[in-house]
């Protein structure tokens, strides 16, 4: 009886978790930006305020010559203010996407009990 309680309050904690991701993934895609979009390198530059940049491992081999030996002034002025981020991340993408496999996995794993445990009791309850 207890199993099946654990169970039954897993499987109600994994569906609201997956139900609020599941949301606010989709509000997330659906919501418009507030700014215009960019177009090329000449609006990124025109806009007033903005900063721009990349890992650090990205600046290197082909991306860094494109910038560094362009002839184009837009280009040049990009690479010249372009910020390389050398900080850690602490908490990235990879590490939500883990979580919510784990999520996943669980909610699996419980429904695959139930239905084992409800399988059993239904053969032995018959004989």
């Amino acid at each position: 009886m207890s199993v099946q309680v654990l169970v039954g309050w897993w499987l109600v904690f994994c569906l609201i978790i997956t139900t609020g991701y599941r949301s606010s993934l989709i509000a997330h895609l659906t919501v418009q930006g507030k700014s215009a979009t960019l177009e090329g390198f000449m609006d990124l530059v025109q806009r007033d305020n903005w900063k721009w940049g990349s890992e650090a491992w990205f600046m290197t081999g082909v991306p860094l010559e494109y910038f560094s030996k362009h002839t184009d002034p837009v280009v040049q002025k990009i690479y010249k203010e372009m910020e390389t981020d050398n900080k850690e991340v602490v908490l990235g993408l990879n590490h939500l996407q883990g979580a919510f496999y784990l999520l996943f996995l669980g909610s699996s794993v419980a429904l695959l009990s139930l239905l084992g445990e409800n399988f059993v009791l239904f053969r032995y309850s018959n004989q």
